[in-house]
């Protein structure tokens, strides 16, 4: 019996199958049968050139009656015909249905539920109306082409509710009107919309997705809604009409460059936005830990709020600033961040790690000096800077990605402080190169002894290579060991040797310990003031160490798993020549599984080891008996500061 079953089973669902295959061809219209008594249409035979009508009700070979409900994918995709008209009896109408017609007006059935992908893209269209019964516009639903934009109006009812991703991409709008019932747009929606110049949003929208009104130069006109929670990156890039702006009582999220490159001169926040502050007509969070929008017009100076952690990209791009102090809590500048601005002037904060890709592409800088917390150089950084002549990069700098001074065409000198060339990165064509179409010829001044590394690395296919009268010191070894495991208790203490007799030129350095990566903002920094001192332990050995509150060595607890990175900055010695040591960056583990952590622990008593160095808060050496503050270190590796009277 289980056998029997079995087969009927089989012969059921294979009749089945074969209904929902079963084609047939009306004319010049061939039908897939999807039910009983429905079919969609699935071709429209190229050759028609004249008007098509598709009918309600449509017969098979057989005489079996459907109705027709549906317009499949690619149906009528290319198709010459004049016109298409398709019956009220159709509910869907699938991916790229009629993509590529050339139709130049279409009547939607009343009852359409869907539009899919691509459905109407790059056709003659001029006008539609989208029925109350279609709830999404699929992606690129009406993408338009590259050559003139024929969709110049469109209707849009209650009911719906989502446009897809580039639905209305290229057309030839002057004025849209959002239904109340719309909460999302979809990203690049409307992009390259050239003519659009005004749009009216209503309650109820959350969200506007990425570059959805990008590249946008006539818009000017429109007001956010209060219920708008998120606009995306690159929202309105370009919409260079826009001079106003209101920012709406319920916006929690403005991404990157959503206002960049316009010309946005005025910004009001409502009174009951609990997510932003406006100060000085500038928008930040209500933190002030990110700058989110600046006024582009009519601001030629600014000072960053003291508290401020990073510039949003594209926050002044296009805009008039020249001269901007930076916070010196800064540790990001985002993408595009000044890109095309006036600025020539900048300070670098000493704890600034980040720069995005095209953060002062085309600026008005004439002469810069690289900032030494930096350890690469990003896509496009300072391209296209027109008057840039003379860049000098500190010795910290280990990669300079694609494009970086792209087309800097007058600059002409280039001053590397590194002993050790950074490496070109992700870059396959000499046009994509860091260098490409600098001046010609350029110079490359490295430090004595150098010149070789920064050939082997390819700095010669752009520069002529001279080698500076002063060397760099040479790092002999380092105490603890690079790549060695921090004790759970890790005492802030580091020694370097160098092959050449020192003079200690900076006795309070700037060391930067790094956690995770070494462009981390997770900073590990000694509790005592100042933070850290250097001396010298014998003629060619640099300790720094890291001061707590009460005179000793301070310590940290290191994580198993973590990584660290100890950068000691330039300068800190030099040699009789007058070489200096360059940045220095060390990588330590945190503590082996199972280490217990006993390492060298600060303490109130007197360390029992031997006093095998005696220093003045400069970092020289001393006797016993002079008076002041003396810092001691201990044949245990131990230090401490004591008073003598």
């Amino acid at each position: 019996m289980k056998h029997i079953l079995l087969s009927m089973f089989t012969v059921f669902a294979t009749a089945v199958n074969a209904q929902e295959q079963e084609q047939f061809t009306v004319g010049n219209l061939t039908y897939t049968v999807t039910s009983p008594t429905t079919v969609e249409l699935t071709k429209l035979d190229n050759k028609v050139k004249d008007a098509v009508t598709i009918p309600e009700k449509v017969t098979s070979k057989d005489s079996k009656q459907y109705t027709v409900t549906s317009i499949g994918e690619e149906a009528c995709k290319w198709s010459d015909a004049v016109s298409i008209s398709v019956p009220e009896t159709v509910d869907s109408i699938k991916k790229s249905a009629f993509s590529g017609t050339k139709l130049t007006s279409f009547s939607f059935p009343k009852k359409l539920r869907y539009i899919g992908p691509y459905a109407f893209s790059s056709t003659k269209l001029i006008s539609v109306e989208i029925p109350a019964t279609v709830e999404v516009i699929s992606d690129h639903a009406f993408f338009g082409t590259n050559s003139v934009p024929t969709l110049t109006s469109v209707k849009l009812h209650e009911g719906l509710k989502e446009m897809g991703d580039g639905a209305f991409y290229f057309s030839g709008l002057t004025e849209i009107e959002i239904p109340a019932s719309v909460t999302k747009l979809g990203k690049s929606v409307f992009l390259r919309n050239r003519s659009l110049k005004k749009i009216i949003f209503h309650e109820g929208l959350l969200h506007i997705g990425k570059g959805a009104f990008n590249d946008c130069p006539a818009l000017a006109e429109f007001t956010l809604p209060n219920t708008l929670k998120t606009i995306d990156d690159e929202a309105f890039l370009g919409a260079k009409a826009i001079k106003t702006l209101n920012v709406p009582r319920d916006l929690e999220t403005i991404g990157s460059c959503a206002f960049a490159n316009t010309n946005l001169s005025t910004i009001t926040l409502d009174a009951d936005n609990k997510n932003f502050i406006l100060k000085d007509g500038v928008l930040y969070t209500k933190d002030y830990k990110i700058l989110q929008l600046a006024p582009l017009k009519g601001v030629k100076t600014y000072q960053v709020e003291s508290t401020c952690l990073g510039i949003a990209g594209g926050a002044f791009w296009g805009s008039e600033l020249e001269s901007i102090q930076l916070s010196e809590s800064l540790v990001a500048i985002g993408y595009g961040a000044f890109l095309g601005s006036q600025l020539k002037s900048i300070n670098w904060p000493k704890h600034l790690s980040y720069i995005e890709e095209q953060a002062f592409a085309n600026t008005q800088f004439t002469e810069l000096t690289l900032p030494s917390s930096v350890y690469y150089i990003a896509d496009g950084s300072f391209a296209g800077c027109k008057k840039l002549t003379k860049v000098t990069m500190p010795s910290g700098i280990m990669q300079i990605y694609a494009h970086a001074f792209h087309n800097c065409d007058r600059l002409t000198q280039f001053v590397a402080k590194g002993s050790t060339a950074p490496e070109f990165m992700s870059y396959y064509e000499s046009y994509d190169a860091p260098f490409y179409g600098i001046a010609s010829p350029a110079t490359l001044i490295v430090p004595k002894g150098a010149a070789k590394s920064y050939t082997d690395a390819g700095w010669g296919e752009f520069f002529n290579i001279d080698e500076a009268a002063v060397a760099s010191l040479t790092v002999k070894s380092v105490t603890p060991a690079n790549e060695s495991n921090f004790k759970k208790n890790a005492s802030l203490s580091f020694s370097i040797t160098f092959n050449e007799e020192l003079q200690l030129v900076n006795t309070n350095p700037e060391l930067q310990i790094r956690q995770d990566y070494i462009y981390s903002t997770v900073y590990i920094r000694p509790s005592g003031t100042p933070e850290w001192t250097a001396l010298l332990d014998g003629k060619n050995t640099l300790t720094i160490f890291g001061n707590d509150s009460d005179g000793f060595v301070d310590t940290f607890t290191a994580k198993e798993g973590k990584t660290y990175y100890v950068t000691i900055p330039a300068g800190v010695v030099k040699d009789k020549t007058g070489a200096v040591n360059d940045q220095i960056t060390i990588l330590y583990y945190g503590p082996k599984a199972g280490s217990t952590g006993i390492g060298t622990l600060k303490s109130d008593r007197l360390s029992n080891s031997k006093v095998i160095g005696r220093y003045n808060l400069n970092g020289q050496s001393v006797n016993a008996v002079q008076k002041g503050v003396q810092i001691l270190k201990y044949a245990d590796g131990t230090v401490r500061k004591v008073v003598v009277k």
